[in-house]
Parts: structure tokens; sequence; C-alpha cells
């Protein structure tokens, strides 16, 4: 029991606790001890007494009791931050997220995270960051991120979105996100589309939608977009537009009723139904414009606008115009990349100089969703085309020696003398004429290799791909072991 002089002392105003600087007896030794020298259960009974009997004094005295203090965590330099994010694991990323440094610390964190912390960074306050986790997050996340503010990130978006995404974009406040937007979605939603507001976006969408699209935009207000229609429209639809008000419009419109006339629509119809092309059917005319091309006198580009109506009609139509066109500005490129997967796949060979896509099965995935076609089977469709019009150019010929002016990575040494292994990519451009590839090896600084291919081992050449025709360019067939002759220049 505490004395009277204890208790007034306990109720009195203090500035620290009650028992300090007074000593109490201990219950087993007998001694006068300091308060934080008795048992715990003995503190305990002093303190709950005075607590009872004076509560107010108690609480005072219980807030001027001082606090252990505990030590303040050492803050990590941004260098001990980076060796812990690239050291630890998934899981303990995530004390990382909100962290106050981008560049080294968040940025490095967005590479890492699993797709949970992904999703704690889709609003980072900075651009960069959130440029990295629009790379790697799932669909789910891409759907958080449609309307993030910056543009650049919904172009990220928009590349990666699935087709419910898609949909939710079509009404972006950026024309060239809604020209992606138009450059993926489906049928559904490019009929959403074909009165956008901005005629960019509109003639986008005149190179994916259907017939029956096509000709609910032949009236459109501007030139550029009619322009478009008329270079797709099948023949009915070019009849509706002869009377088009620009002079432009009605001569593109004009010449393709007259190579459509010249090709045959029967010829058009069985190659659309069959996916093959029937010789039987062309006409002599046809037959002379194939066999005259010669890059000079005769330009490819002229067979070339007449065999363009095979495809116009199909589904495969986008891409064969968007690859060829990509494969003539560079070998290289994602359209040339999506053939020579696909070919890789089909005959073999090895894939050279597209590093940056790691991995092609699903990226073929995603640009086979964007031109909503089958890459692997329009691979087989061109290569029979190339081999029927080969017949006709070249009548009797089954093996063609080619050449190609490159560098000497291309080639490697093998036992027998004078004789080289080739390096070939699943496809690359060789040519006929030994003088074209000699011209493009002084520019390398290089070889000029000569082989011999099958027809068989002819993807394409300059009668359906190419500018003029000049080059006389065969779009081969690689495969690993083809051997050929490297020509000093």
């Amino acid at each position: 029991m505490l004395s009277e002089k204890d208790l007034k002392v306990a109720m009195k105003e203090v500035t620290a606790a009650w028992w300090e600087g007074r000593k109490f007896k201990h219950p087993v030794s007998g001694n006068m001890v300091l308060f934080l020298s008795l048992p715990s259960e003995e503190q305990k009974k002093l303190n709950d007494q005075v607590e009872k009997e004076h509560p107010e004094s108690f609480e005072k005295s219980k807030e001027k009791e001082p606090k252990e203090e505990v030590p303040k965590k050492k803050e990590l330099t941004t260098e001990e931050k980076l060796h812990t994010i690239l050291t630890t694991s998934l899981k303990d990323l995530h004390q990382f997220v909100n962290d106050p440094a981008y560049a080294s610390v968040r940025g490095e964190v967005a590479l890492r995270i699993d797709q949970d912390g992904l999703h704690k960074m889709v609003k980072d306050p900075d651009y960069h960051v959130r440029w990295q986790v629009s790379q790697r997050i799932d669909q789910n996340g891409l759907h958080k991120m449609i309307n993030d503010d910056s543009p650049n990130i919904r172009m990220e978006v928009v590349q990666r979105v699935d087709l419910d995404g898609l949909h939710k974009m079509i009404s972006d406040e950026d024309d060239p996100i809604r020209r992606e937007v138009a450059r993926r979605i489906d049928q559904d939603g490019l009929y959403k589309m074909m009165n956008d507001e901005s005629s960019f976006v509109r003639t986008e969408v005149t190179q994916r939608i259907d017939q029956n699209g096509l000709y609910k935009m032949i009236n459109d207000k501007i030139v550029e977009v009619r322009l478009a229609v008329a270079r797709r429209i099948d023949l009915d639809g070019l009849y509706k537009m002869v009377e088009d008000d620009e002079t432009y419009v009605r001569k593109v419109v004009e010449k393709r009723i007259k190579n459509i006339k010249l090709l045959g629509e029967e010829t058009i119809k069985h190659f659309k139904e069959t996916k093959s092309l029937d010789v039987e059917k062309l006409s002599p005319q046809v037959i002379d414009l194939i066999k005259s091309v010669d890059g000079e006198n005769v330009r490819a580009e002229e067979v070339i606008a007449v065999l363009d109506e095979l495809y116009k009609p199909t589904k495969y139509w986008h891409l064969h115009d968007s690859s060829r066109s990509q494969w003539l500005e560079s070998s290289n490129n994602d359209g040339s990349g999506l053939l020579k997967y696909a070919v890789s796949v089909i005959f073999g060979g090895k894939l050279r100089h597209h590093d940056a896509i790691k991995d092609f099965e699903s990226w073929t995935k995603d640009m086979e969703d964007k031109f909503d076609v089958d890459v692997e089977e329009y691979v087989k469709i061109q290569r029979d085309l190339t081999k029927k019009l080969l017949d006709i150019k070249y009548p009797g010929m089954e093996d063609f020696t080619l050449y190609r002016g490159t560098s000497t990575e291309e080639e490697e040494e093998t036992e027998e003398k004078g004789e080289v292994r080739i390096l070939q990519n699943p496809l690359s451009s060789w040519t006929i004429k030994k003088e074209v590839a000699y011209s493009f090896a002084k520019g390398y600084h290089g070889r000029l290799l000569k082989t011999k291919f099958k027809k068989d081992e002819i993807f394409s050449c300059y009668l359906t791909h190419s500018h003029s025709g000049f080059e006389a360019e065969f779009i081969t067939i690689g495969k690993e072991d083809r051997l050929g002759e490297s020509l000093l220049l």
C-alpha cells in the first residue's frame, strides 16, 4: 500500500513518470530499488493501483513518460536500391513501386516486377515509367491505361490491347490513335468508324472494311477518302463512281475497270474462291503483257496493276499490299519479318536481323489479328501464283541462276575451293541480272553471291513485287545448307 506522501506525489502535475526518481521495496529481496528493477508483475500492480485511485494524475504522468526511441531505418542510396532491385525476389520489388526516384529505381522496377506490381504502377506520375508498364502489363492493365493522359502511352496501349479495348478507343481524342484502331479493329468497329470526323481515319478504314462498307463510303465528302474507296471497291462499285466530281478519282476508276476487264471477271472470281490462278482463263493480252515486262520498255507496274485485281476482292489484299510496300522499303522491317517468320515455319530457315522481336510466335499472332488473315496461308497462295507467272515468263525453266550483292557476313567458307555456304534468311532478295547484283555488292564493299534456286523455292518476283522491274528481283526461300559461289569484285 502506498503511503499518503507517495499518493500526494502521484497526484501532482508531473513532468515525468510518477515513479521516476523514487525507490520501492523489492517483494523478494526486501531491498529498496528503482521502479524499473521491480519484477514486471510488481510494476503492473503499482501502476494499476495509481491508475485506479488517481486516474487523471496517472494519465498526465503517462503522457510525460519518456518513450523508447526507435532508431530510424537508414535510407538506401540509389545505388543500393538498384542493387536490391536487380537481386531481390519479384515479391520484394513491391516496396519500390512508389519510390521518389524514377530513372534508376521505378523505371527499373517496371522492367522486372510481376503483374500485381505493374497494376500498382499504371497511374505512376512519370510518363517514362508508365511507358515501361504499358510494354509488359496484361490486358486488364491495358484497359486501365486506355484513358492515360499521354497520347504516346495510349498509342502503346492501342497496339497491344484486345478487341474490347479497341472498341473503347474508337472515340479517342487523338487522330493518330484512332487511325491505329482502324488498322486493328474488327469489321463491326470499322463500320462504327466510317463516319469519323477525321478524313485520315476514314481513309484508314477504307483499307480494311468489307465491300458493303466501301459502298457506304462512295460519296464521302473528302476526295482522298473516295480515292481510297476507288482503289479497292469491286466492279459494280466502280461503275457507281464513274461520274465522281473529282477528275483524278474518275481516272482511277476508269483504269481499274479496264484492268478488271483485261484480267477477266471469271479469272478474278476463280482466284477468290480457290486461292489459285487459272492460267487457262487468262486472255492473250495478259499473257503477252507478262512476257513483255523488262523494266525498261514495259515496266512492272503495268502488269502489277492488273494482277493486283486478283487480290483486291479477297481478305488477303491488305496483307499483300502492306507487306509488299514494306519489303520494297526494307527487308528488315516488321512487314518483312512477318513474311520471313511464316516462311521459316513452313519451309525452315533461320531468322536473321530481327533481334528486336523476342517472341515471333505471339508477335505473329498479333499481326494476324491486325490483318485478319493466316499469314502462312498467304505465303502459300503467293508462292503458287509466282510459280504460274514464272511458267508464263520463263516457259520450261525449272532452275534459276540468281545473284545477290551483299556483305561478307552472308557467306561461310567450305572445304571445297571456290564454294561457300550461304547464310540466307528465310526470305531474301536476289536478281537474275548479274550486273544489278554487282552494283549492290560494290555498295556493300562486299561479295557477289551466285547460286541456283528451284522454281519451288521462289516466293515472289518482280511480276508482283517490284517498282519498275528493272532490277528483276526474285524473293527466294532460304535453307540452311545452300551452297554457291562467292565472286570477288
